[in-house]
């Protein structure tokens, strides 16, 4: 096959073993794996430039229309939805203020109101307006985890597949001669549509029966066992192949032969198809005519059986509300799982089109596209355009195809696995349900969501790898938020934080300290490969968000960060950089969020857990705070910081009244573990043992010991006047050496005589 190579996949032997973790299969031709799908080696990321040649404006002489007809899916499409008027502004999931979406290749800076309008495009025309950058192609999936957690659907039995009831239901029945598809075959005065019949309107024949019937022989080598399914663009037939061992393949033929649209799709399918090959896109056997006894001539696709359930099968079994347990992350999971095929298609300069449940098949661990009916070149200003309303982009009723177009289907198809909603009502896309618990809950998974089907092209994700990757980080948050457990993953986005900004604010005058902004801005994640010398790489807006953070422009800096984190949803850099510049702007709810989904992800981002333990103390949730800092792991090299931290978080006193006594010897324990030098050590003993001083006189009983004293209010007097008295030896001012001996002097227990 020719066209563009994929990358990550070149260079390896086929029959090599995979390299995946987990994964047993062998490297094909094409240097993918045959049973995970993923690449030999790893992606090729550009930060610059648009993953495929844009694709140009077709010209007004060509007359083609730019509605669309009915959707070529596994289940029967229908017209789509009239079209639908640009954007004012972007979109928002507002939480704490407006959030806008970044153009990541497009524009500098930050956008502040409406999109331009694309200047290069025209009534029927494909859109040729910039795509964003970021990572691109159809790469190896870089997150095993993602396929790993799928549950396995049981491969089904073809003959049960087969459809009992052969009939296209009369909603689904449509003329497409001459343009507008108009309806046809419908119930009238209480009687049942015709199944056979002629247009009303222009006198076109029309058959929605299947023409072929069990034991028919296609082509003298297929011989039919039923129907599995009637699609958009024809009957889905169970056949088996006697010419190669009777193994089952699938027959799609043309709905109507006399729909001159429809002829030419199949024919379009055909030309495309004969191209492609990855493994998880159905493989394609042969093409071929067959006459039936009246001598009508109809053409089939031979496909290979794919044995399983479309992931809107899978929907309504695991779920009686009709969504997925997202809590479980498989809608993610499925999504990421299938974009590597989306991804092959945009850099062989194809488009999808009709990206839905129905068109996937799932069986065992393993998604395959199964319906390529609506497949279509980028470059192709006169193929025919498909779509499903309530999955379609906007500019698709204009006729203006994209990969931008293909991945709106994906986030459409997320919306309607995760949130359990219909894709449409009454003929029209159902609206993002803004309040849903789900989205309330993972604001990530509604940023995502906006992004993805944002009605201007220009402002969603620029590749299917792009996506793949932001997919996947937004999985591991809502894993590591529903489940409480941490999810880390790498970035090929942002570098890790090049230090720690405020490991030592904790103990102030009144209270945690608030970090420093300029600091801050030294030590946040920079872009990975960022475009320096391209103005309209998306790293400039982080680059401006920072400086307007180095220099005390927190409101400039807070809406910059917002932008980025609605560009990049799966990212935790613009989540720290949020919740920093709130907490230095004294808004400690929105510290407070962001600092937790970036520990909860990754606690060995340790600011995330300083700062969240700082927004605690504040809120007087000391316990909180204290566990916040318990979180950030040993492999971190802040975590004896952390660690002293909650020693010094269990002693304060600011707004959170005094550590009680299981508190207290929590914290005394903690220390004693800590590998710290001798004058700290001193001094946090002295602060452990000043307050168990002040709490035993008010216990009713005995108690364990504190730092190896017993809990009785003269020995603990004893050895805190001792403790001061070596750390008045390990202090090299002067003065404070002073001050520690009175202070030892105050702590020696009194007698009386």
């Amino acid at each position: 096959m020719t066209g563009a190579a994929r990358p990550g996949a070149t260079g390896t032997a086929a029959g090599a073993s995979c390299t995946s973790d987990g994964c047993d299969g062998v490297l094909e031709a094409d240097g993918f794996c045959d049973t995970c799908g993923h690449a030999a080696s790893p992606p090729v990321v550009s930060r610059t430039a648009p993953a495929l040649p844009l694709p140009r404006a077709a010209p007004e002489a060509t007359g083609r229309h730019a509605t669309p007809t009915a959707a070529a899916g596994a289940n029967n499409g229908t017209p789509t939805a009239p079209p639908t008027a640009r954007p004012t502004a972007p979109p928002t999931a507002a939480r704490h203020g407006a959030l806008t979406v970044m153009p990541t290749g497009s524009q500098h800076g930050v956008p502040t109101g409406a999109p331009s309008e694309p200047s290069s495009t025209t009534a029927g025309g494909r859109w040729s307006g910039p795509l964003s950058t970021g990572p691109t192609g159809s790469s190896r999936l870089r997150r095993a985890g993602a396929t790993d957690e799928i549950p396995p659907v049981p491969r089904v039995n073809p003959s049960s597949a087969l459809l009992r009831d052969r009939q296209v239901p009369e909603r689904d029945r449509y003329c497409r001669h001459g343009g507008k598809p108009h309806a046809v075959g419908r119930r009238r005065e209480g009687r049942p549509g015709l199944v056979r019949g002629y247009c009303p309107q222009d006198g076109t024949p029309y058959s929605f029966a299947p023409p072929l019937s069990e034991g028919a022989l296609v082509a003298g080598q297929y011989e039919v066992r039923g129907a599995l399914a009637h699609g958009g663009l024809g009957w889905i037939y169970l056949a088996v192949d006697r010419n190669v061992d009777d193994r089952w393949v699938v027959l799609k033929g043309v709905l109507d032969a006399n729909d001159p649209a429809a002829l030419a799709a199949a024919r379009a399918e055909r030309q495309f198809l004969a191209q492609l090959n990855h493994p998880n896109i159905v493989a394609i056997h042969n093409f071929v005519r067959h006459v039936d006894a009246d001598g009508v001539a109809a053409d089939y696709i031979v496909m290979a059986y794919i044995g399983g359930s479309t992931l809107s099968q899978v929907r309504d079994a695991r779920a009686g509300d009709g969504a997925l347990p997202v809590a479980h992350a498989l809608a993610l999971a499925y999504m990421i799982k299938v974009l590597p095929a989306l991804g092959y298609l945009h850099a062989e300069g194809h488009v999808y089109s009709d990206f839905k449940p129905d068109n996937v098949m799932q069986c065992e661990r393993h998604l395959t596209l199964i319906d390529m009916g609506a497949v279509a070149r980028i470059d192709d200003a006169d193929a025919v355009v498909y779509g499903t309303v309530g999955y379609h982009a906007p500019e698709v009723v204009r006729a203006e195809l994209s990969p931008a177009s293909d991945l709106y289907t994906v986030g459409r198809t997320l919306a309607v696995l995760a949130l359990g909603i219909e894709a449409a009502q009454d003929g029209v896309a159902t609206e993002l349900p803004g309040d849903h618990p789900l989205l309330l809950r993972h604001e990530s998974l509604h940023r995502l969501l906006l992004r993805a089907t944002h009605p201007d092209p220009r402002y969603r994700f620029g590749s299917a790898d792009e996506m793949a990757e932001q997919l996947d980080g937004v999985r591991r948050e809502v894993l590591a938020v529903d489940e409480q457990r941490p999810r880390p993953g790498q970035s090929v986005v942002f570098s890790a934080p090049r230090g720690t900004f405020a490991a030592s604010l904790l103990i102030g005058r009144t209270g945690p300290e608030r970090p420093v902004a300029a600091r801050v801005a030294d030590l946040l994640p920079i872009p990975l490969d960022a475009a320096d010398a391209d103005p309209d790489d998306w790293s400039h807006g982080w680059s401006a968000a920072v400086a307007a953070l180095a220099t005390g422009d927190l409101d400039t800096a807070r809406a910059a960060f917002d932008a980025l984190y609605s560009t990049f949803p799966g990212e935790l850099a613009p989540k720290l950089a949020l919740a920093a510049a709130a907490e230095c702007a004294a808004d400690d709810e929105g510290a407070q969020h962001y600092y937790a989904l970036v520990a909860t992800v990754d606690p060995s981002w340790a600011d995330a857990a300083f700062g969240l333990a700082r927004t605690r103390l504040r809120a007087g949730q000391r316990a909180a705070a204290v566990a916040a800092l318990h979180a950030v792991p040993t492999s971190s090299s802040a975590y004896i910081a952390a660690q002293r931290a909650a020693v010094e978080a269990t002693l304060l006193r600011h707004d959170t009244g005094a550590a009680d006594d299981d508190e207290l010897r929590a914290a005394a324990a903690l220390l004693e573990r800590l590998d710290l030098d001798p004058l700290t050590t001193q001094r946090m003993r002295v602060a452990v043992l000043e307050a168990a001083v002040d709490r035993v006189d008010a216990s009713t009983g005995p108690g364990a010991p504190v730092l190896g004293c017993a809990w009785e209010g003269r020995a603990l007097r004893l050895e805190l006047e001792g403790s001061l008295r070596r750390l008045a030896k390990l202090t090299p001012d002067r003065a404070e050496k002073i001050t520690l001996v009175d202070r030892a002097n105050s702590a020696h227990p009194r007698t009386l005589r």
